[in-house]
């Protein structure tokens, strides 16, 4: 007997499309937050008041939080019509997501699951 098979369809182009303008700022957000989290001078100054560590908010800032702003930035700038789009489901970062966390690579929902690994 015949059974009808879910179809799923993957569409490369995303529904929405981010604005130039959206874009580049998400940009200079992302260097912002790159140049305050990796400076030198704040980083040593924070360490020498703990005899030379860092703390482990500055760690988490520096390995993990760079990392993807890193990525993102790479991703901006090599094909700037997949930002704002989820590496895992394809589908739209939500614009409040993008503006509060502009390294986000994946959607809330992908990026839970990931973390949960």
């Amino acid at each position: 007997m015949y059974k009808p098979q879910k179809m799923i369809v993957m569409l490369d182009v995303p529904a929405r499309k981010l604005n130039r303008t959206f874009i580049l700022e998400q940009r200079e957000r992302i260097l912002e937050r790159l140049k305050k989290y990796n400076d030198p001078e704040k980083i040593k100054e924070q360490s020498s008041e703990l005899q030379g560590e860092i703390t482990p908010y500055q760690f988490y800032k520096l390995n993990v939080v760079s990392k993807k702003l890193l990525e993102a930035l790479k991703l901006i700038e090599e094909t700037p019509e997949q930002y704002g789009v989820c590496l895992d489901c394809s589908q739209d970062i939500p614009l409040e997501r993008l503006k509060k966390v502009p390294g986000a690579l994946r959607c809330t929902h992908c990026q839970t699951k990931k973390d949960q690994k």
